[in-house]
C-alpha cells in the first residue's frame, strides 16, 4: 500500500472529492480509508461582526476568532497565516 494525504483547506461551500487514476492496462488498484477529518461547524473561524473572540481564542490580524485547536494544525485560517507561524 502507498498511503497519500492532502488538505483541502478551508471551504465554505457545498463540494465534491473527485479521483482521477491511470491504470496500466494489466494493473490494478484499490482505495481505502478515505477521510474528511475537522469537517464540523464548531471548528471554524467565528465571524469578527458577529462574535467576540473569548479567551479561549485565538485572534487573527483581521479580528476573526479561531479556535486554539485550529492552531499550528499546518493549515492556515486567518487570512495572512499567522494562525501557523506566531505561536507554534
Amino acid at each position: 500500500w502507498n498511503v497519500t494525504r492532502f488538505k483541502l483547506g478551508m471551504i465554505s461551500q457545498t463540494y465534491r472529492v473527485g479521483l482521477e487514476i491511470g491504470v496500466p492496462p494489466n494493473g490494478s488498484i484499490a482505495i481505502d480509508n478515505i477521510r474528511l477529518v475537522d469537517c464540523f461547524p464548531e471548528s471554524l473561524p467565528y465571524d469578527p461582526r458577529t462574535s467576540n473572540c473569548t479567551n479561549d481564542m485565538f485572534r487573527c490580524n483581521n479580528g476573526s476568532c479561531l479556535n486554539r485547536t485550529r492552531i499550528c494544525d499546518l493549515t492556515p485560517d486567518c487570512a495572512e497565516g499567522e494562525d501557523e507561524t506566531l505561536e507554534c
